[in-house]
């Protein structure tokens, strides 16, 4: 929906539905178009579907590890044993350091924020 005749800045925002898409790599642009009937391009913008949204390193761990995402904001991660009890359930903003609070043995680690959510291994000595 457009403006007519506005200096001001104007912010959209759209959610592709990606879900059927056979690919690991996707390009945009956007295009907008004027009442007097011209159009403009924006650049086109690369997104990877195979870069992870976070690191655990080290993995598998002794004493602690650290959970760090590669996507800005506020996250929440859970630990979940084997059996499907969460073990811990936190929110955090930046990288997380787990130390030595859970037995060892494996577990999945849980990592959402407000678009998406994606389950990793997670190995404690």
């Amino acid at each position: 929906m457009g403006k007519y005749h506005t200096y001001a800045i104007s912010t959209y925002q759209y959610t592709d539905d990606i879900k059927n898409v056979n690919a690991t790599q996707l390009y945009y642009r956007l295009v907008q178009h004027d009442y007097d009937g011209t159009m403009t391009y924006s650049d086109v913008i690369f997104v990877s579907l195979n870069e992870p949204l976070l690191s655990i390193y080290p993995n598998p761990f002794d004493d602690h590890t650290v959970i760090k995402p590669s996507v800005t904001g506020e996250y929440q991660i859970k630990i979940i044993d084997l059996s499907g009890k969460v073990i811990l359930s936190t929110s955090a903003q930046d990288e997380f350091i787990l130390t030595n609070e859970i037995p060892s043995g494996l577990y999945y680690v849980l990592f959402s924020n407000s678009t998406f959510t994606q389950t990793f291994k997670l190995i404690k000595n």
